[in-house]
């Protein structure tokens, strides 16, 4: 999952996709500052019904929005694969709850098209695209996930996720505490928890066609060719 320019990455985006529901949608990886799961959250009177309310992110208020709700989907309980997706909004950290986090990926720009008319027609300027892949069997909803948190219906910074954070002791993403942070990419080998730095990752991707290959160590499952190169699978 590396950051860093390259002549392939201007032809690319890196992307964090995830569900809700049945759709699935995406959103730019430099928009995301981690993914966390879903923490106890207090609920804030009178906050929009979207708003599912707040919590304590390391000493700081993060403000936790239903992305279902949000959405307009039907509002369901909170699961084990549920997660929350943390945004930076032009230096404040807004959570967004999704169904389930899929994956961290690349794609190509020419696998990205404009939204159909009939969208724009209607207002909804928050979705930048839609990749398409598998031929056109996977299709991932590209949201501008900042615009659509920074704004409300009439274009005007949103009143109520502003308040949050006058309220709290969050802090610019600039501010040192926030410098001094590692980010880190989680997962699960049987029942224990470990991480990585994400720096360290390049990508994440589901599961491919792995080829046996002879006489290796136990723990090499085998070989892939992705994109265009063989890469080693340890399991």
């Amino acid at each position: 999952m590396a950051t860093g320019m390259n002549s392939v990455s201007f032809a690319e985006r890196q992307l964090v996709t995830f569900l809700l529901g049945e759709d699935e949608f995406g959103v730019d990886i430099m928009d995301v500052k981690e993914i966390i799961r879903v923490p106890d959250i207090t609920r804030v009177p009178n906050a929009p019904e979207y708003v599912e309310g707040a919590c304590n992110l390391r000493g700081n208020v993060l403000p936790i929005i239903d992305g279902r709700t949000w959405l307009h989907l039907e509002r369901k309980s909170k699961d084990e694969n549920s997660r929350v997706i943390v945004i930076d909004v032009y230096g404040k950290a807004t959570g967004v709850v999704v169904d389930k986090v899929s994956e961290v990926m690349r794609v190509n720009t020419a696998d990205i098209e404009e939204p159909p008319q009939i969208v724009k027609n209607v207002g909804s300027d928050n979705l930048n695209g839609v990749v398409k892949l598998d031929n056109g069997n996977r299709l991932i909803m590209l949201l501008d996930i900042v615009k659509a948190l920074s704004v409300n219906s009439t274009g005007k910074i949103n009143e109520q996720d502003e308040s949050l954070h006058r309220n709290g002791t969050m802090q610019s993403s600039i501010d040192a505490e926030v410098i001094e942070e590692e980010q880190l990419v989680t997962f699960l080998l049987d029942k224990e928890e470990y991480a990585i730095g994400i720096m360290k990752v390049k990508e994440i991707i589901r599961t491919p066609q792995i080829v046996k290959v002879p006489n290796c160590e136990a723990y090499i499952e085998g070989v892939v060719s992705y994109p265009r190169y063989l890469n080693p699978v340890i399991i």
